[in-house]
């Protein structure tokens, strides 16, 4: 996964199936891991299994899924984490380009259960100089 747009947003999805809705109502990722595939971004990318930077510092973290929005809108993403894997803690990380180049991120770790699905919501605004708050729904 890359990070070369100034708007860029990264959802990781720690557990389970990860699905990303825009403020548009454009959907990307999967409900379930045996669901359909929604693409309904576009310049957006779901990775089912990623093998993301964030297992080179803590290999204990679960499977993980990803959805990457190379041009983000600005407004409020809402995401839902379908747990899968027979792990203790999953969740949900936030990664964002903020407008002085940095990249930044933010998650929510919890215990979690298989078959347990959680809820989240995202504002985003591209001038922001901090990284949004994840709320739990």
């Amino acid at each position: 996964m890359g990070f070369d747009q100034d708007r860029s947003i990264a959802f990781w999805g720690l557990g389970g199936a990860l699905l990303v809705i825009d403020p548009l109502g454009r959907r990307l990722g999967q409900a379930e891991a045996d669901g359909p595939i929604f693409e309904e971004i576009p310049e957006g990318f779901y990775y089912p299994h990623e093998e993301s930077d964030l297992h080179d510092t803590d290999e204990s973290l679960p499977q993980t899924a990803a959805v990457e929005i190379v041009t983000a809108v600005a407004g409020t993403y809402r995401v839902k984490l379908s747990i899968t894997s027979a792990t203790e803690a999953g969740g949900l990380v936030l990664r964002v380009r903020l407008p002085n180049g940095k990249l930044e991120k933010t998650e929510v770790i919890l215990p979690v259960q298989p078959g347990e699905v959680y809820h989240f919501e995202i504002t985003y605004d591209p001038d922001a100089t901090t990284v949004p708050e994840i709320r739990r729904l």
